[in-house]
Order: C-alpha cells, then sequence, then structure tokens
C-alpha cells in the first residue's frame, strides 16, 4: 500500500516523465501480486465466514472485534500474535495515510494558488520556520477528520461516502483521458506553434503526447483504461445497490 501511492514528488526528481511512471508502475505490480497472495492466505486462514463477520445467522455476536482481518489474526496466531500484526497493519495505514496528506495538501494548495478555494490567501501562507503550506496541510487534515466523524453516526452514511469517494478516483483518471482526445495535437502541430512552451491555458497546443506514449495505439489504451475504470464505478454503484436491499 505505500509503495502504490504516486509520487509526490516526482517534481523533483530528474526525468520525473521517465522515473516517476517506472516507480508507479513496479509498485503496482508489487501491491497486486502481494495483495493477491495475502488474499489467498487470509481466505485458507479464514475457517466459518460467520466467525470473523461478527454477525451470525439468526443475528447474534459473534466477533467482539467487528474487524474481519484481526478476527483471522487472532484465530490463527493467538492473542499475541494477533495483536502485534494488527498493530502493524496499522501503522502501515498510518504511513499511507502520511503520503495521502501530503498529496491532500499540495493539491490544495495548487488549488489556492490559482485562486479556486474559499479563502485562498490563508492556505498559500508559507510558514517562515518549515517552509511549507501548513495551513492547507491542516484544513486538509481537518476535512478528513469531518467526514470521517460521519462513521461516529452512520456506519451506512460512511460506507456512501468511501463508495463516492472511489468513483471520484476514478472519474479523476477518466476525465484527462477524455481531455487528451479532445484537445490532441499532433507533435509537428506543436512544434510549429511558437508559444506552445509557454502557454498554461487548456487549449489546441497545450496538450500532447507523453514520453510514455505510444503513438497510434495510445488512442486504444486510454480506451481500454477507461472502460476499466467505467467498470470499477460500476461495481461500487452495483455494491451499494446490493446493501440497500439487504
Amino acid at each position: 500500500m505505500i509503495l502504490s501511492k504516486k509520487l509526490t514528488k516526482s517534481c523533483r526528481i530528474s526525468e520525473p516523465e521517465i522515473k516517476a511512471p517506472w516507480a508507479i508502475s513496479l509498485a503496482m505490480a508489487f501491491t497486486y501480486i502481494g495483495g493477491w497472495l495475502f488474499t489467498i492466505v487470509l481466505c485458507y486462514c479464514m475457517g466459518e465466514p460467520t466467525d470473523i463477520l461478527g454477525i451470525g445467522p439468526q443475528g447474534t455476536a459473534t466477533s467482539p472485534m467487528g474487524q474481519p482481518v484481526a478476527q483471522i489474526f487472532y484465530n490463527s496466531l493467538g492473542k499475541g500474535g494477533g495483536l502485534f500484526f494488527t498493530i502493524c497493519a496499522f501503522i502501515i495505514l498510518q504511513f499511507v495515510c502520511f503520503t495521502a496528506t501530503q498529496a491532500l495538501g499540495r493539491t490544495v494548495f495548487a488549488f489556492s494558488r490559482d485562486r479556486l478555494l474559499p479563502f485562498s490567501h490563508i492556505w498559500t501562507k508559507i510558514n517562515r520556520f518549515t517552509n511549507t503550506p501548513l495551513y492547507a496541510v491542516w484544513i486538509s487534515v481537518a476535512c478528513c477528520i469531518a467526514i470521517n466523524l460521519v462513521g461516529l453516526g452512520s456506519y451506512a452514511a460512511i460506507s456512501g461516502v468511501f463508495n463516492v469517494c472511489a468513483i471520484a478516483l476514478d472519474w479523476s483518471y477518466i476525465i484527462p483521458i477524455l481531455v487528451s482526445y479532445r484537445y490532441y495535437v499532433h507533435p509537428s502541430q506543436r512544434q510549429a506553434d511558437d508559444s506552445y512552451s509557454v502557454k498554461c491555458s487548456l487549449d489546441a497546443s497545450s496538450l500532447g503526447l507523453g514520453t510514455w506514449a505510444s503513438s497510434q495505439s495510445s488512442s486504444t489504451h486510454g480506451l481500454l483504461f477507461g472502460l476499466s475504470l467505467c467498470q470499477s464505478s460500476s461495481c461500487c454503484l452495483f455494491i451499494g445497490l446490493l446493501q440497500r436491499r439487504t
């Protein structure tokens, strides 16, 4: 999970357009393979599903923890081993939160710099001691805390929030793909435009192929990737409908 987080400091490395995609691809490959093996081990050690889900067939409580993975650790490793691996899982999740908070803080700062958020002049202030936009980081943390407080009142509500966030993440990838189809310009045309290197607006001369582009097959790859993300969003909606019916 840590390795699969996006490289938010890619602008600080040499040749980020080459090394950052390589690092992300290798990290995702490790995440997929490691996660698949970890899931197989969990399923092998799971035992009866009703013993770890927390609710029996008649509605009786079967797990005092309410956390299936922690319950599997406890059933397989005992109290000491289960406690140790559960704490390790929380530590890993915390490291993931560090990188996610950094990415969100940078996003808030970037949007505020372009005056796209309320009180932008506050979130763009740089702390003189840390030389970082601490106000942008703290408003990001405050918003995350406020959203997660919903879980204290209703598990169904916070599950809905997480489902919406998952769908929004998918569309954050789909939208740039659609924009690239609309505004793509052939490299020969971009070279002929003298103002291409200085333009920042979203026009016909501000977008083109990147270093990893595969020329003629790029459109096909983008289409397949977009369809896979649409399928992921559809799965989230389908699961939400099933939970509502049950």
